[in-house]
This record gives C-alpha cells, structure tokens and sequence, in this order.
C-alpha cells in the first residue's frame, strides 16, 4: 500500500523493505520539518527506490505544490 507521511520516524523509516519506493521533498525553508531531519530520514532510508528532491525556496506546504505541478 501506498504511504504519505510525515509521521515517519529515523527508527520505522529504515524497516521498509528494500523495495518500496520512497520520495523525498525538502523545501530549503521548510518551517515544520528542517532539511537536515529530512536529510537524516533519506540517509536512514533502505529503500533501494529513494529520490530526493529539494526546493530552494520551498516551504511545507509549497514544496508538495511545486512537485505536483512540476510532475503534471
């Protein structure tokens, strides 16, 4: 199943199995959760399917926007 959360932990992110694919968007301004926790969880990450995508001028909310429009 799918998974969209920002509930994850440095501890549950690294039990997904190697096959599940992982995106990770980090906005640079990011007042809620700061790039290096972000950065942390990618590093932690043990999916052999991450991507990181960061966001120079991306807050919370606006880095998810700017994703979907730029994936649209």
């Amino acid at each position: 199943s799918d998974v969209c959360s920002s509930d994850l932990s440095e501890t549950s992110i690294a039990l997904l199995p190697p096959s599940f694919p992982a995106l990770f968007l980090s906005g640079k301004q990011d007042e809620l959760v700061p790039p290096a926790h972000m950065r942390e969880l990618f590093q932690k990450c043990t999916s052999e399917k991450k991507e990181w995508k960061e966001f120079d001028l991306g807050t919370h909310s606006a880095s998810l926007v700017a994703w979907m429009l730029r994936s649209c």
